[in-house]
């Protein structure tokens, strides 16, 4: 039926310099086996090209309808700021900022969205997750992040 998804065989298929569909497929995949083992719960899977736009998206079964926007924004918000979607919540905390001072009606500071950088350090894309409490939205991008810095 063709080769097992192995952590080797993953590296060796995916593009180095971005994301590719085999690679955003890798990606759902990888994280919808995380939240369904992990949590036990279904969530929203958004997969971002280096400047946020969707590449890929996965709605897990039953997963909540509010928690596709959501996804998507965090997958936008990441890539947009090179920074986790929790980091520019804790930013937004420190500084007594208002997320609206940044002009884009897509942004949002929910954690759960990431960037992905590959093993060189460049950002080759973003996700995120939404559906799960926000410190697991969190963990599972964070999961995503350290997969694809290996590649």
């Amino acid at each position: 039926m063709g080769e097992e998804l192995t952590m080797e065989t993953i590296t060796k298929k995916t593009a180095k310099d971005s994301l590719d569909v085999e690679a955003v497929r890798i990606l759902l995949d990888h994280a919808s086996a995380k939240i369904s083992h992990d949590f036990k719960r279904p969530a929203c899977i958004a997969i971002g090209d280096e400047n946020g736009e969707l590449l890929g998206f996965l709605r897990m079964d039953g997963g909540p309808a509010r928690s596709i926007r959501i996804a998507q924004c965090k997958a936008y918000t990441a890539a947009r700021m090179q920074s986790s979607t929790h980091d520019l919540f804790l930013r937004l905390q420190r500084d007594k900022e208002d997320i609206r001072f940044f002009c884009d009606p897509k942004f949002t500071a929910f954690p759960g969205g990431n960037i992905l950088r590959n093993s060189a350090n460049k950002i080759v894309g973003s996700v995120g997750i939404s559906g799960l409490a926000p410190r697991e939205d969190h963990e599972v991008s964070e999961a995503l992040a350290s997969l694809v810095k290996t590649w």
